[in-house]
């Protein structure tokens, strides 16, 4: 599956919901309920939050997290391994829907302990079945839209319909 053109400033903005949310949380936590989000609204909506590569997590979050600067703007490391937000952010790229999926995501898993999270992830997700590593590649994303429900022909116009769109962000940088 063609994969989106990775937004910094929204994975932000996606982050920076979650951590609202809860005032301070783990960097394990937050990348593991955004892709719990970004995976839900695939299997609802036919297309991720962030775009970002499906790696065992997201894989340019934990990049944004390292090196953005629009991230160490909002976000900052309040402990060893949390983060806080440092002053109030705009979510202007977020749509009323992903806040409100954020929201249900929040509101089912972001009470959980972060270690509860990952054992549920690699023991009720098709696509972490024998992954006990955080960095190994989801080559396809039709085993999520498959966990979700979605038969085999709208997984292939989904496939076709992000293809189209990834060319028209590449070709003419819009949404």
């Amino acid at each position: 599956m063609n994969k989106l053109p990775f937004n910094g400033k929204k994975a932000t903005e996606f982050a920076v919901a979650f951590i609202e949310k809860s005032n301070e949380i783990t960097y394990l936590m937050l990348i593991t309920l955004m892709y719990l989000a970004d995976r839900e609204a695939l299997i609802q909506w036919g297309r991720p939050i962030s775009g970002d590569e499906y790696f065992s997590l997201l894989k340019n979050v934990y990049s944004t997290i390292k090196w953005s600067k629009y991230w160490s703007e909002y976000i900052e490391k309040s402990a060893k391994y949390t983060v806080a937000l440092s002053k109030p952010c705009l979510r202007d790229d977020l749509s009323e829907a992903e806040e409100n999926l954020i929201d249900e995501v929040f509101t089912e898993y972001g009470h959980w302990n972060q270690w509860k999270l990952v054992e549920h992830l690699h023991n009720t997700l098709p696509e972490w079945k024998g992954s006990d590593k955080y960095s190994l590649p989801i080559l396809t994303q039709d085993i999520i839209l498959k966990a979700g429900g979605i038969p085999q022909n709208e997984v292939a116009q989904i496939k076709d319909e992000l293809e189209n769109l990834s060319l028209a962000k590449s070709l003419f940088g819009c949404d």
